[in-house]
């Protein structure tokens, strides 16, 4: 159902942001800690881990609130009756062999966003690619055992993708900070 697809998507957009910030902030914290003892100038370094670490301190606080709020246990309700009587349209109700053209989809939405960033791709659109490779390789992935090699192919393509522009999106995120 697409309303129901659209406000579910929000709200764990919602969730995914706040998620988000902190594996961003654990990630550079991390990576920064263990690239420290590289930098000559040590008391330089401090300053730069302290105020990581506040600010990871920050978004983990921001997690526990979020986890502990109305509109999350809103959410993990909704997900539980998503579950239990899956609001589901007449394809996604069809045979496993007609879901390869959901997959397909998936695909064709994902060679889109590549072309439309163009032979430059500003971050955000890179991030975006990497949004629809998840997509692609998560529907591949529910129907390899139906849909064959091909799909299993085509999902450990998206996935190799996913990979390389998580990381990029990984040093964009540090560079920004």
């Amino acid at each position: 159902d697409s309303e129901w697809n659209s406000t579910m998507r929000a709200e764990l957009g919602w969730l995914a942001g706040i998620l988000g910030a902190n594996r961003d902030a654990d990630v550079m914290l991390e990576r920064l800690k263990s690239s420290a003892s590289e930098i000559a100038d040590q008391d330089a370094a401090a300053p730069i881990l302290e105020a990581l670490s506040r600010e990871r301190d920050a978004a983990h606080a921001h997690v526990l609130a979020a986890l502990r709020s109305d509109r999350y246990l809103g959410l993990l309700d909704r997900l539980v009756e998503a579950a239990q009587l899956p609001r589901l349209t007449e394809l996604a109700r069809a045979p496993a062999c007609e879901l390869y053209a959901a997959a397909q989809l998936q695909h064709d939405g994902l060679r889109a966003r590549v072309k439309q960033g163009g032979k430059t791709p500003d971050d955000h659109e890179l991030h975006r690619v990497r949004i629809h490779a998840k997509r692609c390789r998560y529907a591949c992935e529910a129907l390899r055992w139906s849909a064959g090699k091909q799909a299993k192919t085509l999902a450990s393509a998206a996935e190799e993708l996913q990979t390389i522009l998580g990381d990029y999106n990984d040093a964009v995120v540090m560079s920004a900070w």
